[in-house]
């Protein structure tokens, strides 16, 4: 590697027996699994909400959006940012930070007709596996990322304290 070749930073993770990818940049934290609570009336593309110190997280299943079977029980949940909006991502297992020069990324076309290319934005070489990149901005519909912008968190109440209903 010459000085000039840029880095780029990506979080493999496994969903089943298939590896996927996020920019680490779309990554802002990583949770050990947890199962998350269902809301009545819900948008049908979240699976539920976890608290992260006092904020409700939704959460969607990584596995259903790349339609890989779920096998085993899911041992992490990614913090993806969405613009100024997060969603939480439910994954097998997340495997490691990796650093790839540009010349290991390469286009979509590399996976043929394997993923949906609006779920994937590139393709990584890691080892002597052809990984795809999710697209954290097409991670949810157009519909779905409305529903969410237009969810409201709920305020905490004090204890004791009545809604206004």
């Amino acid at each position: 590697m010459q000085a000039h070749d840029a880095l780029r930073e990506f979080v493999i993770f496994r969903l089943d027996d298939e590896y996927f990818a996020f920019d680490v940049s779309e990554v802002a934290e990583v949770f050990a699994y947890q199962e998350p609570v269902r809301m009545p009336r819900a948008p049908k593309f979240l699976v539920g909400v976890i608290d992260v110190r006092g904020h409700m997280l939704p959460v969607v299943d990584l596995r259903l959006r790349a339609e890989v079977e779920a096998h085993t029980q899911p041992r992490h949940i990614l913090a993806i940012r969405l613009g100024e909006r997060f969603i939480g991502a439910i994954v097998d297992e997340v495997c490691e930070v990796y650093e790839a020069e540009e010349d290991r990324i390469g286009e979509v076309a590399l996976l043929g007709d394997k993923l949906n290319p609006q779920f994937v934005k590139r393709v990584l070489r890691w080892g002597r596996r052809l990984v795809p990149v999710v697209d954290a901005l097409n991670l949810l519909t157009k519909d779905e990322a409305l529903r969410l912008r237009r969810m409201r968190p709920n305020p905490r109440r004090r204890r004791g304290e009545r809604s206004a209903n």
